[in-house]
């Protein structure tokens, strides 16, 4: 159950973290200080050439 919840979320946020960015106007530092992560660790999480 919690991995289904885990898959879920990963999902949303690959759908969301793009959305925010283009809409939203928001940076990659400030998305990975938002995760506890660096602005290079987002990018290569969520962006778009990953």
């Amino acid at each position: 159950m919690l991995r289904d919840l885990h898959d879920e979320v990963d999902q949303a946020l690959a759908i969301a973290i793009p959305e925010v960015r283009s809409n939203g106007g928001y940076s990659w530092r400030a998305i990975g200080e938002a995760f506890g992560i660096s602005a290079q660790a987002a990018q290569q999480r969520w962006g778009q050439n990953r």
